[in-house]
């Protein structure tokens, strides 16, 4: 029973009826075949945790932390005198510092009709906390701290001492790159649940690289073998240095572990970089190694970081971690004297080899390391848990079967949000995993490029109803066969980069047979070199199907880059540029992919072909077309179609590298864009393109299997930034099937 009668009857005094009936109610509970414990603030571990609250004696209550209760939900299970019952560990509002890792396995497990559910008590706030909380500041223009600190921000900047409050801290600067998470994440200081700047140059935005000095002798890095921006020298092409433009180097006391953050060839591709020295004379910037993987580029931007002299703005911080001084200038006048550094560097809870637990309720706040980590388990679900001002990733699944993550709310996340790998690539065995409604905006706040809110990987797993906005690069990646993305809403994505898709897969003929359908995608940005791609199938992604999508003022669209057997088929594009867009870079600048005897060949494709072995089952049977790929011109991008889409207001579809109409199937799409077609032999970025207008006779010629139809009044409506389609109103026999575009999102 929930609670037993002695509990009711010693509480009675203690507790209201109307109160006792909204604890049955609120954690909705049968009364039989159901062990509960509770776990509270006010506990004791020495107690039997089957009370809710303190008995009136003190005799008994709840425990005091999780594991003790743990230890009782194991020796419930082991107990085999009696019959397996359903275990639910309801924990009580409260702060409750995360010292040490919860390890659930298979002794913590529940069975199919007996599953073990850890949750937070329903209406009540249960903070996992693996930050320390910082007080005693003062403002430093009453200190003799703080030389370094401007002087016009001295009446704005508090001064605590860490050292003396007895705290622990490890706040050195590692480097940062693209696609790898550090763990420990790096150490961020947090005021109102919201990550601080640490002190930089410029305080918003970039400064740009003024010049990579090309020196004699070998170069570091040779750079890009097909690409000159500069029309000089190969893109990336460095020996160590950069050369910057303004003055504001030289005002710094000291250059000791200066920082720099920069996007240093390519816009999809970030990291830092440590300066080692700077020359006044020259205003050279020597690096320190390792260096950026894509070398240096003239033009590119970065700024600077863990500089005193530049805390000069609300929001900014500055740690000396010799004496354990730290600075802050708060972002608001009426400064608590409080705030909360990361601590915590291990998962606050690991799941591994266990089956039939929920996590449900939890929020996970301030640590350093990862939030929820699962592992070769089975039906592990975790649900309605925050995760805010975390350093690592909040949720990882690896492995295993029908596990996943709904109701949840992310937000002010260093990297990214969840990471699901499930499914036998090999055997195309279904994983089954999903991440389902899910509230996820302002990640990738560190770690700024390739750290998407979604990852997904493997086999037949799904992403569904969830809401994805403000990030500075992707949204959703994914890769592996028959996964569905389904239902999302995606916006402000790319607001810092370029080449950028907001849903992405790339560079794999064999990660095939997904389905991206019934998404809105809207108002997306990408102010880097090649802008955003609304759904990028990436560097001849293949075999993907785009089906029943709303794009409005989505960048590039659906981009297919150089696959092959891809469909964008029955979607609603508005003033899109393009709606549709193909390419053939295997044909051109990507031929290194193909041509064995290149010399930068890039063996990859092949090597996944390989991998997979598509001569022999299941690939030969599921995908029977990857048997004779490399013998059927592979470097041409054959078989795609696009068909039923209705496009508006923009420009409808880009054909590049050589693709024209006869290689790409364009048909049946009712379409009303001012341009109707762009077309070029070379790449996106050559102006020369063949224009083909809304409305000319070549361009009624060139479309004569699609239906170019002038409105007089659009058949849709913009309320309040959610998109309206009339049916009724488009030309009968269009074909077009409705889009469920009320279904899209978060569900209530």
């Amino acid at each position: 029973m929930i609670l037993k009668f002695q509990f009711l009857r010693d509480s009675y005094q203690q507790l209201s009826y109307p109160f006792l009936t909204l604890l049955l109610a609120a954690v909705s509970l049968p009364l039989s075949a159901t062990q509960v414990y509770f776990v509270s603030l006010d506990g004791d571990d020495a107690w039997s945790g089957e009370f809710a609250e303190p008995l009136s004696e003190g005799s008994d209550g709840p425990v005091a932390t999780l594991k003790a209760a743990q230890i009782l939900a194991r020796e419930r299970n082991a107990d085999a005198s009696k019959p397996r019952e359903e275990i639910i560990i309801t924990v009580r509002g409260g702060d409750y510092p995360i010292d040490s890792t919860l390890s659930l396995t298979a002794e913590d497990s529940g069975i199919g009709p007996a599953p073990v559910t850890w949750q937070a008590w329903p209406g009540e706030e249960v903070i996992l906390n693996g930050g320390t909380r910082v007080s005693g500041f003062k403002l430093l223009a009453k200190t003799d701290k703080g030389s370094r600190i401007p002087k016009k921000a001295r009446k704005h900047v508090y001064v605590t001492n860490l050292k003396k409050q007895k705290i622990e801290y490890d706040a050195s600067i590692e480097r940062r790159r693209s696609y790898s998470l550090d763990n420990p994440a790096p150490f961020q200081l947090y005021y109102g649940d919201e990550i601080m700047t640490l002190a930089r140059y410029p305080s918003d935005g970039f400064v740009t690289v003024a010049d990579v000095p090309q020196d004699e002798g070998e170069p570091i890095n040779e750079g890009h073998h097909a690409d000159k921006r500069d029309g000089k020298v190969f893109t990336g092409r460095h020996y160590g240095a950069i050369n910057y433009g303004d003055k504001r180097p030289q005002s710094w006391a000291s250059y000791d572990d200066v920082w720099m953050h920069g996007y240093w060839t390519w816009d999809w591709a970030q990291s830092t970089q440590r300066i080692e020295s700077i020359d006044t004379e020259s205003k050279r910037i020597t690096i320190g190694e390792p260096h950026h993987r894509y070398g240096y580029t003239t033009g590119q931007r970065y700024y600077y970081f863990n500089v005193p002299e530049e805390l000069d703005s609300p929001g900014e911080w500055y740690l000396n971690q010799k004496s354990g001084d730290l600075y802050f200038w708060p972002p608001e006048e009426n400064f608590s004297g409080e705030l909360v550094i990361s601590r915590f560097t291990e998962p606050t809870l690991k799941i591994q080899d266990a089956q039939h637990l929920t996590i449900k309720g939890f929020t996970i706040a301030y640590s350093r390391g990862p939030g929820i980590r699962i592992s070769n388990s089975e039906s592990i679900t975790v649900d309605g848990c925050s995760f805010y001002s975390m350093g690592g990733r909040p949720v990882t699944i690896e492995g295993g079967h029908n596990c996943g993550v709904k109701n949840g709310y992310f937000t002010q996340i260093s990297g990214g949000a969840i990471h699901m790998n499930g499914g036998d690539r090999t055997t195309l065995e279904a994983g089954n995993h999903y991440a389902v409604n899910n509230h996820i905006h302002d990640f990738s706040i560190v770690y700024r490029a390739n750290h998407p809110a979604i990852v997904m990987l493997g086999v037949g797993n799904r992403i569904a109803h969830n809401y994805v906005h403000d990030a500075p690069h992707m949204a959703m990646r994914f890769t592996g066969n028959d996964h569905v993305l389904e239902y999302n809403e995606i916006h402000d994505i790319a607001l810092e980069t370029g080449d950028v898709g907001a849903i992405y897969i790339g560079r794999d003929y064999t990660s095939r047979g997904s389905i991206v359908r019934y998404n809105y995608l809207h108002h997306l940005h990408g102010p880097g070199l090649h802008g955003v791609r609304a759904v990028y199938l990436d560097d001849f992604s293949s075999g993907i199907v785009v089906f029943g999508n709303v794009f409005y003022q989505a960048g590039r669209a659906a981009f297919i880059g150089g696959g092959r057997n891809n469909r964008i088929q029955n979607n609603l594009f508005i003033e899109c540029e393009p709606s549709v867009q193909i390419d053939g870079r295997g044909l051109s600048w990507a031929n290194h992919h193909f041509d064995m005897d290149h010399s930068h060949y890039a063996s990859t494709l092949r090597d996944f072909m390989a991998a997979a072995n598509v001569s022999e089952p299941p690939y030969s049977t599921r995908y029977p077309e990857l048997q004779y790929l490399y013998q059927d011109e592979p470097k041409v991008p054959k078989y795609n179609v696009v068909e039923n889409n209705l496009s508006f207001g923009g420009i409808f579809l880009d054909l590049y590298d050589g693709v024209d109409l006869e290689l790409a199937t364009v048909r049946n799409n009712l379409i009303n864009d001012p341009v109707t077609l762009r077309m070029t032999s070379s790449s996106d970025q050559d102006p020369d393109f063949a224009i083909y207008k809304f409305g000319q006779k070549k361009t009624k010629a060139m479309f004569k299997d699609n239906v170019l139809w002038k409105f007089d009044k659009p058949p849709y409506r913009i309320v309040d930034g959610h998109v309206q389609l009339d049916l009724d109103a488009l030309p009968i026999g269009t074909g077009f099937l409705p889009i469920p575009i009320k279904k899209i999102g978060l569900k209530n």
